[in-house]
């Protein structure tokens, strides 16, 4: 029995939907080359997308050229073609990532088949998550689609979470202060409208007005009764309380300056002071209007905040 032709438009096809596949910053790091022959499509890493600065050792490189790969499998078995792949076949081309061998011959994966309206559907949302748990039954059917393709797939814990939000927030703090870091984020994001790769502006979701503070949720309450009072329920309810001022001066800022120090001296939790128009450790300006008269402030550097998310 023969294997029929493949003429360029299934070709085109298989690689269309291989190139919807999520990549960092949408860099698109793969090259794809049918080779008529032997019917084979080669996937290769592009090094000229590559990002030195935040993916130095390749990982997210390959995570997105992986996707593309499966991708293009399931666009096959819609096609009803069977395929065999190998991956990293050539150990003296270590940027070959995979040989796609087209047979024909064999009966088409049905189950990947039925995941094809997923790619078109699929995007990436950069919106804030959620603040739900994933249901047990959809956490199971994740696990067992990643176990069919070789993989474990761990869900985080609280305490694992946590740490991992710690690195993330830590991460972003460095990257803001060193220029060289930032330059992958200017080459692949802002794009405009029209970009085929990268990140354009309608994406990216919303971020604080500081761009300090990210997957914080800001929520704004109006309380009665004395202030010392609402302020230690809220510092009961928290890990670390922070109290500011808006620069006031004479008979307020003197209230202001009562209402602090009462609820330093009652507080069940640790509470910091940042006094208006002077400068934090980590060098950002505190809150207040320029040219108000600041001080200086600290905390035991032990305690970790928690914002709320």
């Amino acid at each position: 029995m023969h294997a029929p032709p493949y003429d360029e438009e299934t070709v085109t096809a298989l690689v269309t939907a291989a190139t919807a596949a999520p990549s960092l910053h949408n860099a698109q790091p793969w090259q794809f080359c049918w080779r008529s022959a032997t019917r084979t499509v080669e996937l290769r890493a592009d090094l000229r997308r590559a990002m030195p600065r935040t993916d130095p050792d390749h990982r997210a490189l390959h995570l997105g050229c992986g996707a593309a790969l499966f991708n293009l499998r399931v666009a096959a078995a819609h096609l009803g073609l069977d395929i065999q792949s190998r991956l990293l076949p050539d150990p003296s081309d270590p940027y070959l990532l995979a040989a796609v061998r087209i047979g024909g011959l064999g009966p088409p994966d049905r189950e990947a088949s039925t995941l094809f309206p997923a790619i078109e559907r699929r995007h990436t949302s950069r919106q804030p998550f959620a603040d739900r748990p994933v249901p047990a039954d959809v956490q199971q059917a994740l696990r067992d689609a990643a176990a069919r393709e070789g993989a474990q797939l761990l869900f985080p814990g609280a305490w694992h979470l946590e740490a991992l939000l710690d690195h993330v927030r830590d991460a972003e703090g460095r990257d803001a202060l060193d220029p060289e870091r930032l330059e992958d984020l200017r080459r692949w994001t802002h794009r405009g409208a029209q970009a085929t790769d990268g990140i354009p502006d309608h994406a990216l979701g919303p971020r604080p007005r500081s761009g300090r503070c990210p997957q914080v949720r800001f929520e704004e309450e109006q309380v009665e009764g004395p202030a010392t009072a609402a302020l230690l329920r809220a510092a009961a309810q928290a890990d670390v309380l922070v109290l500011g001022s808006r620069g006031l001066s004479g008979f307020t800022g003197f209230l202001v300056g009562s209402v602090a120090l009462g609820v330093v001296a009652r507080a069940a939790r640790p509470v910091v002071l940042v006094p208006a128009g002077g400068t934090g450790a980590d060098g950002y300006e505190t809150a207040g209007p320029r040219g108000a008269v600041g001080g200086t402030w600290s905390w035991d550097s032990t305690w970790r905040t928690r914002a709320t998310r």
